[in-house]
């Protein structure tokens, strides 16, 4: 017997080693974010650049090495890829997302930096067209509706933008630190009369 995930939404997990209280104390000489008007939503960003900083070169090219593993080794594509937009998110106690996901870019990820347990994990859903909701006696990758992470500083995920997330309420004591960024191609892709310069 096998069962085959045909055009799953793979999720890149992996640790990068870095010394994540610098990351925050250079964050903190810098206005990165400013606070909602709704002060239950996690913050909202106002520098999206923040991995071309001089003192994040470092923890960059460590980002860099992480979405080559993934997309080269895992996904076996040939295209080079560039990060677009990078920025913090802030996410104080009692704070939570909404549910969103990334546009004009084709993958996503999450870096974090400051994290504790019930900080507010990420949550991964499937909103593709379901004909009918059953019950389930045990949750798996081939049920399941949501997915959810536990942060931990120095982790990295990468996963294809399209997908909806979320971070969950902040039930901790501390701020929830993290950077996110989007990934585009570059070069040429595709082929015939759909090849494109990027």
């Amino acid at each position: 017997m096998q069962i085959i995930p045909i055009f799953s939404k793979p999720i890149y997990i992996n640790k990068i080693h870095i010394e994540t209280k610098k990351i925050l104390d250079i964050f903190n000489n810098y206005k990165l974010s400013k606070s909602r008007q709704d002060l239950k939503s996690s913050d909202i960003a106002i520098n999206y650049d923040i991995l071309n900083i001089s003192e994040l070169y470092d923890l960059k090219q460590k980002i860099i090495k992480a979405y080559e593993d993934f997309l080269n080794n895992n996904l076996h594509y040939e295209n080079k890829f560039k990060i677009t937009t990078s920025w913090i998110t802030r996410t104080l106690p009692s704070q939570k997302s909404h549910a969103h996901n990334h546009l004009n870019s084709m993958f996503s990820g999450v870096f974090y930096i400051q994290t504790k347990k019930n900080c507010g994990k990420i949550q991964f859903q499937n909103l593709f067209n379901k004909t009918f909701h059953l019950n389930v006696k045990s949750y798996n990758i081939y049920n399941s509706d949501f997915w959810e992470i536990e942060p931990l500083d120095g982790l990295i995920l990468i996963f294809p933008s399209e997908i909806y997330h979320q971070v969950l309420e902040n039930f901790s004591d501390i701020e929830r630190v993290s950077i996110a960024f989007n990934l585009l191609p570059i070069g040429k892709i595709g082929e015939h009369d759909s090849q494109l310069e990027l």
